[in-house]
């Protein structure tokens, strides 16, 4: 999992995906999936349209590092985590959609 810049094209490669900054996420998903509260100080909750039984949530730093993983829950804790920003990986039945979330004191 390697995270890379390409300031030319103004592109975050992450988990061979692109994120475009002024985008909110990258969404394989045929509905609409909500990260809040953005930034956030202790957790965030996982908002879909649909209800999933299969829902696995991996968050990784800035630098690429699988910090937690986490399965069927739709509420995160991250109240231990530094502050900074961080990258939610999140795969529901074989779809996977990626997040940014900023974690503030």
């Amino acid at each position: 999992h390697v995270l890379h810049s390409d300031y030319n094209k103004n592109v975050i490669r992450f988990f061979n995906q692109e994120l475009h900054p002024l985008s909110v996420s990258n969404n394989e998903f045929n509905n609409k999936t909500v990260v809040f509260p953005n930034p956030t100080k202790n957790k965030f909750t996982i908002q879909t349209d649909d209800l999933y039984n299969d829902i696995e949530v991996s968050i990784y730093s800035i630098n690429g590092t699988r910090v937690s993983k986490v399965k069927n829950q739709t509420e995160i804790d991250i109240n231990d985590f530094a502050n900074g920003v961080y990258f939610i990986k999140i795969a529901i039945e074989g779809k996977i959609e990626t997040n940014k979330i900023i974690k503030i004191e």
